[in-house]
């Protein structure tokens, strides 16, 4: 091999669990302070342990979802806000629990390690709204959820407080240096693939 490229984010920046809560608590306040949201959301605490990476959200059900390979939509795992469906309530939002009879639905996969704590926050809300009987528009909440997310990365605000807090947010790699080193002198060409803004690396 002549040349080694490599994905910054979780590749050579390996993140602490604490920045998924960063992310959430910076796209929680934009919600209350943005758009609105009550304030009272604050008072439902982060769980770090309640999402997992790879769920779908059903834009229109507002509900989590695990589906396994054969796109077969797993009854146990199907939550709105932090409630575990029941069998008979995912049967009757889903008939037939198969991936590809859904078309027409919104269904995104929350696909990376950055999606944590996005399936946080649609979680918390959901379950904010549901207990307090409040009636929202699916596809309003989710896009508003979604910008939130996206202004915590695009506006740099997440970043400055990775930069500023690096023992907190990023776990320390030694033999990180040396590798790269290693690779150059020879006689490697490298390279970086990211989203992240250049000042951040």
């Amino acid at each position: 091999l002549k040349v080694y490229g490599f994905d910054y984010d979780y590749t050579l920046a390996v993140y602490t669990r604490e920045l998924n809560e960063l992310i959430y608590n910076l796209a929680l306040r934009r919600l209350i302070s943005q758009f609105k949201y009550p304030a009272g959301l604050l008072d439902l605490p982060y769980d770090l342990t309640f999402a997992i990476r790879g769920l779908h959200f059903d834009v229109q059900s507002s509900c989590l979802l695990k589906v396994d390979a054969y796109s077969q939509i797993q009854t146990g795992a199907v939550y709105r806000g932090r409630r575990q469906l029941s069998d008979e309530e995912v049967k009757e939002l889903f008939p037939g629990l198969y991936l590809p009879n859904m078309e027409g639905r919104e269904m995104p996969q929350l696909i990376d390690l950055f999606s944590l704590p996005w399936a946080g926050l649609l979680s918390t809300v959901v379950h904010y709204c549901d207990t307090n009987k409040i009636v929202f528009d699916p596809k309003s909440l989710f896009n508003d959820l979604a910008e939130c997310v996206k202004q915590v990365h695009i506006t740099g605000e997440m970043y400055r407080e990775v930069s500023e807090n690096l023992k907190e947010y990023v776990h320390p790699n030694e033999g990180l240096k040396d590798y790269l080193e290693l690779l150059h002198t020879s006689g490697k060409e490298l390279f970086v693939v990211t989203n992240s803004p250049y000042p951040f690396l």
